[in-house]
């Protein structure tokens, strides 16, 4: 059977054990109640510190798998001091493909982030957002000349995600492949 709010409070509370894979149970959890996680959304995203690497992934696909609801809070997240919560909820935003422009807009700033990882998933998680997709292309196409390999790759991917949308950006991509 599948798991209910009345289910919530336990869950919430195997989300501070000292056993990691108690806590991946519990994230894994409220990642198959959907929506009816919502309420748990402060602690998944708190969880996306987590100090155990399954927990953190698995928090970051419970967070995408509740829906529209979470993008505000992951939003907010971007800030957060801690690089895995951001690293996080770029990853959930990425899952989630973002509607928001205030949320957009930290995505793009985030892809000015001094970790590779945060600003590669920040660019990833942008494309194909419906807002702020001058922006985006701009932010690809400086990405895609970039020294750093997770930067390009998710440029590749950030291009593929628009498609047609692309189209403006291709007199920059055919001057990049042009050089060397």
């Amino acid at each position: 059977g599948t798991l209910g709010p009345a289910a919530l409070p336990a869950i919430r509370e195997i989300l501070s054990s000292a056993i990691p894979s108690a806590r991946e149970g519990a994230v894994r959890a409220l990642g198959g109640m959907g929506a009816a996680a919502a309420p748990a959304i402060p602690q998944l995203i708190v969880t996306l510190g987590d100090a155990d690497e399954q927990v953190r992934e698995q928090a970051a696909a419970a967070l995408a798998g509740i829906g529209r609801s979470v993008e505000a809070p992951l939003g907010a997240a971007l800030d957060d001091p801690d690089a895995s919560v951001r690293l996080g909820a770029a990853i959930s935003l990425g899952q989630l493909q973002p509607h928001s422009e205030s949320v957009v807009k930290r995505l793009q700033q985030s892809v000015n982030s001094d970790s590779p990882e945060i600003a590669a998933r920040a660019l990833i998680a942008i494309a194909g957002a419906p807002t702020g997709q001058t922006e985006t292309l701009t932010l690809l196409a400086r990405a895609i000349s970039d020294d750093d390999d997770a930067l390009r790759d998710a440029a590749i991917i950030g291009f593929r995600r628009l498609g047609p949308d692309a189209a403006p950006a291709v007199p920059q991509l055919v001057e990049w492949l042009g050089s060397d």
